[in-house]
């Protein structure tokens, strides 16, 4: 007979992977163990491996709520009457508000992806691939000029974008949510119309 699913048993995932995120960039992902995640989701390691096999399967859950759930937003965005330049300051704003709380996952994109087998990292780096194409598409309109230019003009442009997005959580991550309001208006005028 097949096991039931407790009625909390989303509520649990998403709290092991809320704490697990926050011990992998604590610790490294390299030396956090099990125990140290299930202590820090107050489980046992057993219950812990009720719901996640390995620490890499751990890792991969972490890796592609975020994304999965990031691309989705973005690509719902409803555009509504705006222009070009309107809408990529509305998706930057959007990205930023995203990003807001996630600090741990950013680090272990940057530092723990390559830890994954392959076939993981191919379905992580689609969304990343879907977000980044989509987020250009909308700059190629914006400005028609760096698509004129060739497409490595507007690959270099979108990956500044991301860039100054990225890496926001390094210098100014705890600000809230006007702080990041406000950067994405600056970002975007920035990249947009130059300093």
């Amino acid at each position: 007979m097949a096991r039931t699913i407790a009625k909390d048993h989303g509520d649990k995932r998403h709290a092991i992977l809320t704490a697990s995120s926050k011990v992998f960039t604590d610790v490294g992902f390299d030396r956090a163990s099990m125990a140290q995640v299930a202590k820090a989701c107050s489980f046992s390691k057993a219950a812990l491996y009720h719901y996640f096999p390995s620490k890499n399967a751990l890792l991969f859950a972490i890796l592609e709520r975020h994304l999965s759930q990031l691309t989705e937003h973005i690509l719902k965005l409803e555009r509504l009457n705006r222009s070009a330049e309107e809408f990529l300051a509305h998706i930057v704003e959007e990205i930023l508000l995203q990003y807001q709380g996630n600090d741990p996952v950013h680090e272990l994109q940057i530092h723990a992806l390559g830890q994954l087998d392959k076939n993981e990292q191919h379905i992580l780096r689609s969304h990343m691939r879907e977000l980044v194409s989509y987020v250009s598409e909308v700059i190629s309109e914006a400005r028609p000029s760096l698509t004129s230019q060739g497409p490595k003009n507007l690959r270099m442009a979108t990956m500044s974008l991301f860039g100054m997005l990225n890496w926001y959580y390094t210098w100014n991550g705890r600000r809230g949510t006007e702080g990041r309001r406000e950067y994405a208006r600056f970002a975007v005028q920035i990249f947009l119309k130059g300093v």
